[in-house]
């Protein structure tokens, strides 16, 4: 069975339907059931539901603030966060096209990242250099991370309108 929870982020002020929420994420497993939590803001989600997922699918990160932030959860010592974010422009060049991040600890690190579901990524094929951007629409990417600054450079991308 299936269930998706569709951006009950924006429901925290309902708090016995976020704990069946919880419990659902928590136990559904279990029980066979497969969950969907979708969201429009990875930060804005309950720490809960992050650290309970198997996968976590990322389409589109229109803040560097927020790439750096996310790319600071999934960096390792083996994982440099410009891999990451080369990893996650190759994966988003083409509309609807996203990047898994597998988070588990014991998932080796050529199976941690993909592009869409199957074309895994070696994080080592993505160590090149990337062009410095100055994004004037998001003043608070100059920000450092908490717990060492993380400089995050991307390439501008056209997005069509259909």
């Amino acid at each position: 069975m299936l269930f998706i929870f569709d951006d009950v982020v924006n429901d925290v002020k309902n708090k016995k339907y976020l704990k069946n929420v919880e419990n659902y994420f928590a136990f559904g497993r279990k029980k066979g059931l497969t969950i969907f939590f979708l969201t429009q803001s990875y930060f804005q989600t309950q720490k809960f539901f992050r650290d309970n997922c198997n996968y976590i699918l990322l389409l589109s990160i229109k803040s560097n603030k927020d790439l750096k932030r996310i790319i600071s959860e999934f960096s390792t010592k083996n994982i440099s966060a410009e891999q990451i974010v080369n990893m996650f422009e190759y994966c988003t060049q083409e509309q609807l096209n996203f990047m898994k991040i597998t988070p588990s600890y014991d998932t080796p690190d050529t199976k941690k990242f993909s592009k869409n579901w199957l074309e895994f990524l070696n994080p080592k094929d993505f160590d090149s250099n990337l062009q410095q951007i100055d994004d004037d629409s998001d003043e608070s990417d100059e920000e450092e991370s908490e717990d060492q600054p993380i400089t995050v450079t991307r390439k501008k991308k056209t997005t069509k309108s259909y």
